[in-house]
């Protein structure tokens, strides 16, 4: 009964680190992730290895959604009114999702807002901002997200440098604005972006 105590209790633990301390009654244990521990217990020695789920889930106040363990989403509380959830790749994409509770907004005043915010670094060094292209997005409980699609490209070269898409879903009281920034640096594609994008739209869920 203990051992099965023992691993439900590690079964919960979030493996964002390496190490943890394991308190059960008066004993401690430390726990490190991804090898093979050994503790002992009412004279009993047992082997525990914590592994981590390659797919988790993410739960936050207005959305959830599934996401690969080598990208941690990480949240931000920016203001009372306003959280910020984001996963990054290594070459820079990004899935940014942002949580207000400020009344009701108009999709076309945040979309012209956010664009002209996530565009003002790369018109500042040169580079050119194309036309909006209205987009949509189906999610799996049948919610349609309408959205916009612009591109960011070297004016020196042509050569595109990032893609973005904004969604916005909102209600008289709250509303959930998405970003999906692909980053493009000297042609490389990057597959982490597309592999975590799918997983994210197949299970996001979203609860105003």
């Amino acid at each position: 009964m203990k051992k099965k105590i023992l691993v439900g209790l590690l079964s919960l633990t979030s493996l964002m680190a390496t190490d943890y301390v394991l308190e059960m009654n008066d004993n401690s244990f430390t726990i490190s992730t991804e090898k093979t521990n050994t503790i002992r217990l009412d004279n009993k020695t047992y082997k525990i290895k914590l592994i981590k789920k390659n797919i988790q889930k993410y739960i936050s106040k207005y959305v959830s959604f599934n996401y690969i363990s080598k990208i941690q989403p990480s949240k931000q509380q920016l203001s009372p009114q306003l959280s910020q959830i984001m996963m990054a790749t290594p070459l820079g994409s990004v899935i940014l999702l942002q949580e207000y509770n400020i009344g009701y907004l108009k999709k076309e005043d945040v979309f012209k807002t956010m664009k002209k915010v996530l565009t003002k670094g790369d018109i500042a060094k040169g580079y050119m901002v194309s036309e909006n292209k209205i987009i949509t997005k189906k999610l799996q409980d049948g919610t349609k997200l309408i959205g916009i699609k612009y591109s960011i490209t070297n004016q020196s070269n042509g050569k595109l440098k990032k893609i973005h898409k904004l969604y916005f879903k909102t209600t008289s009281k709250n509303a959930i604005f998405i970003s999906i920034l692909l980053n493009k640096i000297n042609g490389i594609e990057d597959t982490n972006i597309k592999d975590v994008s799918e997983i994210f739209w197949d299970t996001l869920s979203i609860n105003l």
